[in-house]
């Protein structure tokens, strides 16, 4: 990844940082795992898909299994979100290929423009074949432990 795209990427972290994560509304979180091989803490600020009635909000990899944050949180589970001034403590569940289907289909009813982007970049339509956006792009809920 080119240095303006990582800065470009990474820069929604500082808002977190100094409690302005709110600015982002609920649609997006900040997302604090364990390192797989450093067993470093690390942070993502990721898109939030939807939140359950239970109040776990469902997340996307956007850049399918290859995302270094995806590989981390697929080797331990246990992490904290941050959505606005609120953090909390989480269990991350990959979505079954059915879950994801009915997920991605309330996604695209609800945020058709984000829906269109998305599937332009992984080369996939979200509108026209979902079951391949549900195998390319994993969703996790967040679920607390």
């Amino acid at each position: 990844m080119k240095p303006l795209t990582r800065w470009f990427f990474r820069a929604p972290i500082g808002l977190y940082r100094v409690g302005l994560g709110g600015l982002l509304g609920k649609r997006f979180l900040l997302l604090e795992h364990t390192g797989r091989v450093s067993g470093l803490p690390r942070s993502n600020v990721l898109e939030v898909v939807e939140i359950g009635d239970d109040g776990a909000p469902v997340i996307v990899s956007g850049f399918g299994e290859t995302s270094d944050w995806y590989r981390n949180v697929t080797a331990d589970a246990a992490v904290h979100y941050t959505i606005g001034r609120q953090r909390h403590e989480a269990t991350a569940r990959r979505l079954e290929r059915a879950e994801a289907r009915t997920v991605f289909d309330r996604y695209r009813q609800h945020h058709p423009r984000a829906a269109e982007s998305i599937g332009k970049r992984i080369g996939v339509s979200l509108t026209e074949d979902i079951d391949a956006a549900a195998d390319q792009l994993p969703l996790f809920r967040l679920n607390a432990p």
